[in-house]
């Protein structure tokens, strides 16, 4: 069963105006009523204009058919995302000991580039002597 429980608009394709520009002011009234019933309400409305109820039935399955291809859509959509994401992780560590390995790494030389700054934002003479350096004096 369709869930339009959420629609907030429908699309009124140039077929249906078209037909509705064929219509009398009353028939399209009937048509557009009935239209939005069923695709927000899920209720096939009783219909009194046979003109109006054949094209209302080819609306029902138009719209079916759209909202089918637009939730199809949706889950194809999350499914390829998914799987991108999952090919991104894969491609990032394949092993875990490598990404040990890499993350020891990284936190080396984090450590490495830390030292780095602080020795150089020291005076001269402070950023020898820190080093294991004496000045001559």
């Amino acid at each position: 069963m369709r869930n339009n429980k959420n629609n907030k608009y429908f699309k009124v394709t140039k077929l249906y105006h078209k037909a509705m520009t064929a219509m009398s002011d009353k028939q399209a009234g009937e048509f557009i009523k009935a239209l939005s019933t069923y695709v927000f309400t899920e209720e096939t409305p009783k219909v009194t204009d046979p003109f109006v109820y054949g094209l209302l039935v080819f609306a029902k399955k138009d719209i079916d058919t759209a909202m089918k291809n637009r939730e199809n859509g949706r889950l194809g959509a999350l499914a390829l995302a998914r799987k991108k994401q999952e090919q991104q992780d894969e491609a990032i560590c394949d092993c875990p000991v490598d990404c040990i390995l890499m993350e020891e790494m990284f936190e080396d030389l984090i450590k490495d580039i830390k030292n780095h700054l602080q020795t150089a934002a020291q005076p001269d003479g402070e950023s020898r002597k820190n080093a294991g350096h004496t000045q001559a004096g």
